[in-house]
């Protein structure tokens, strides 16, 4: 319960922005943050210290709509839906309706394509693994069509993303993501990262995107790379721009912070975790 008490005394600890630190919203990026383990703990004390607002980011909680982020997720992960679109700063020349209201008599009037987990087209579709996100896209001389793309099963996230093509986006359910050429949707492939955890901009012209213990990046022309595993569980972004990406994750003997190169997925800052571990 000690460690614990280091919350009440950000304020003392830091000498910028006392009020900031003292809020509910960072106090609750720390617990979040934590996730239950007390060396994540002091970590995310040091964080909220030194860099409040990348705390706020890797806890999900830097955006306005941050008291419904923080119900959703103490509250079992029920109150919210996070099938929404998020620009992440690009501008895409298509616009989009994530999860539209059902037509009442099933007809879409556009052409309707369901993608597999492995970003095929299926007909007929299924989603086996649960609730599909729905999402109706209008090309720039008023063309739509509707996607269907099935669940992964796997517990990550839901949403759509813009990407730095303006062409493209990142469809993601239920951790499954595959990246979408709007103007062609036969050409949408799956993004072999699942399950998928969380998505951030880094610099002008890339996405990140995080599993449980790799990394993936999407640029202009589409997969940039995608990480060897960079720990051996809970990886979470803390800081990104256009040089490297800050993370923490859990290693064998407790969390550690590392980097990575933005442009190449290579490890640049922190121990190389496949050094100690026997498999992939």
């Amino acid at each position: 319960m000690a460690c614990w008490s280091g919350v009440p005394e950000l304020p003392h600890r830091a000498g910028y922005d006392r009020e900031m630190l003292a809020s509910e919203r960072v106090q609750a990026a720390i617990v979040l943050l934590a996730d239950g383990d007390i060396h994540r703990l002091r970590q995310a004390l040091d964080l909220a210290v030194t860099a409040w607002r990348d705390q706020l980011v890797a806890a999900g909680l830097a955006s306005e709509d941050w008291p419904a982020r923080l119900d959703y997720e103490l509250d079992g992960h029920t109150q919210m839906n996070h099938r929404t679109f998020d620009a992440l700063g690009f501008s895409p020349s298509y616009s989009c309706q994530p999860d539209p209201e059902l037509p009442g008599d099933g007809d879409w009037r556009c052409p309707v394509h369901g993608f597999c987990r492995d970003g095929s087209i299926a007909e007929p579709f299924r989603s086996r693994w649960g609730t599909p996100l729905v999402v109706r896209f209008e090309l720039p001389d008023g063309t739509q069509w509707v996607g269907l793309f099935e669940a992964g099963g796997l517990g990550g996230i839901d949403g759509l993303f813009a990407c730095p093509d303006p062409s493209g986006a990142i469809a993601i359910c239920d951790g499954q993501a595959c990246l979408i050429d709007v103007a062609a949707p036969a050409r949408t492939t799956a993004i072999p990262l699942t399950p998928i955890t969380l998505v951030r901009s880094a610099g002008e012209d890339l996405i990140v995107l995080a599993g449980f213990s790799n990394l993936a990046a999407i640029g202009p022309r589409g997969q940039a790379w995608i990480s060897e595993r960079l720990c051996l569980d809970n990886l979470k972004i803390t800081g990104t721009d256009a040089n490297k990406i800050q993370s923490i994750g859990d290693f064998l003997d407790g969390a550690e912070n590392f980097a990575v190169d933005a442009q190449t997925g290579e490890l640049r800052e922190g121990r190389r975790f496949l050094d100690n571990w026997p498999g992939p």
